[in-house]
């Protein structure tokens, strides 16, 4: 293997980990698009808005409240649903860091071997 194929190879490594971070990233970013409210009136949307609230589904609550028109109450439970995500993220992140400047190391070695 000479020189320019080993940093081709090396590159390859960096680009593949930074792909897979970002997709892992966006995976977590993105909502659940199915949740429904099971209402059938504004009213009921609200009383069921809080009561998926005290039970902690958010984004049943936000969805419910969306529907029942309180917009803040909402945008409230979304953001208390996006919570355990951000977490989740925060982790999956610095575990592909990690892997990500394990290649680059393992391209600065290959970069080291090739060098006379």
């Amino acid at each position: 293997m000479n020189a320019k194929q080993a940093i081709s190879a090396a590159l390859a490594y960096v680009v593949v980990g930074s792909s897979v971070m970002l997709l892992s990233a966006t995976e977590l970013a993105m909502a659940d698009s199915e949740w429904r409210c099971p209402a059938a009136s504004r009213l009921e949307a609200r009383t069921l808005g809080d009561r998926f609230n005290q039970q902690r589904a958010f984004d049943l609550a936000g969805e419910c409240y969306r529907v029942a028109g309180e917009y803040s109450l909402a945008n409230l439970a979304f953001s208390r649903a996006a919570e355990p995500d951000r977490e989740v993220a925060a982790r999956t992140l610095a575990t592909n860091r990690d892997e990500v400047k394990a290649q680059v190391r393992r391209f600065q070695q290959a970069l080291r071997a090739l060098r006379p």
